[in-house]
């Protein structure tokens, strides 16, 4: 198990060459940059690409992974054919760039079933739809994670499936625990996720609103969630820290608090 922080909890966003040095010097092992760090399709690019690089080469952070932005025009798995297959062409050079940088995972938001959509026809849509983003995985060599989201039904369970139908090893399920916290409840996103399960966002909430607080100040139950990353678990995935860290904590700070936590000590 591998522990990592999500570029927002530097606060505002920040170009990811300029965030790299902070977080490094801070002593945190490996990061997940957040889409607005970096400007997809602006044609400056390869320079926003090459300065990341060389920040991450200088100062020996690992990327572990980028979160892929989710704007309408990149809903991969938008039901309407022509918009699916523009946004299936930009998400796949998404994750190109994140090869170039490293990276490991590329996290993908789905988009919601449709009106009258049953849910196995909503498993069949998204595995159609994100079945040439996989293939671009598997030549890249990089890993996409698809994330549950607070919908109005077990979704941790619907990535699941959607992971089995495509039965490739770069594509696995992202656990939101917030998400899942808000929904099916953590536990029974556990159990339904399972081995699928390859990358784990970790925040906490009061199960009413997507809050994105340290682990600790909502109500979710950890004691449900910890054998699943502890020293027996077969889980080798992140986990990935993306909570809004409080001004009064510094960066190293949450680091030490986040060591004590995953490795059941709390949070100090």
């Amino acid at each position: 198990m591998k522990l990592a922080y999500h570029t927002t909890v530097i606060g505002e966003p920040q170009p990811l060459a300029e965030l790299v040095p902070v977080m490094a010097e801070a002593g945190l092992p490996a990061i997940e940059a957040a889409s607005a760090t970096v400007r997809w399709f602006k044609p400056d690019i390869e320079e926003q690409l090459d300065r990341a690089r060389d920040a991450l080469a200088l100062t020996g952070l690992e990327l572990y992974s980028v979160h892929a932005t989710f704007d309408e025009e990149l809903d991969w798995s938008n039901p309407d054919e022509e918009n699916c297959e523009l946004a299936q062409g930009m998400m796949g050079s998404v994750i190109e760039w994140s090869a170039e940088l490293g990276a490991r995972i590329v996290v993908l938001h789905p988009g919601r079933i449709a009106e009258g959509e049953t849910d196995a026809g909503y498993v069949e849509r998204l595995g159609n739809n994100i079945a040439p983003l996989v293939i671009t995985a598997e030549t890249e060599k990089i890993t996409l994670a698809l994330e549950n989201m607070p919908y109005e039904r077990e979704h941790t369970e619907v990535m699941a499936q959607v992971a089995r139908l495509l039965a490739s090893e770069r594509l696995v399920v992202c656990l939101d625990t917030g998400h899942a916290h808000i929904n099916e409840g953590l536990r029974r996103a556990l159990e339904v996720g399972g081995e699928q399960i390859g990358h784990i966002h970790l925040h906490d909430n009061d199960g009413k609103s997507d809050q994105h607080l340290l682990p600790g100040e909502g109500n979710i139950n950890w004691r449900d969630f910890m054998p699943f990353i502890g020293p027996e678990s077969e889980f080798q995935g992140a986990v990935v820290l993306e909570a809004h860290r409080p001004e009064s904590v510094s960066l190293a700070e949450l680091h030490e608090k986040m060591c004590d936590f995953v490795e059941g000590r709390g949070m100090g």
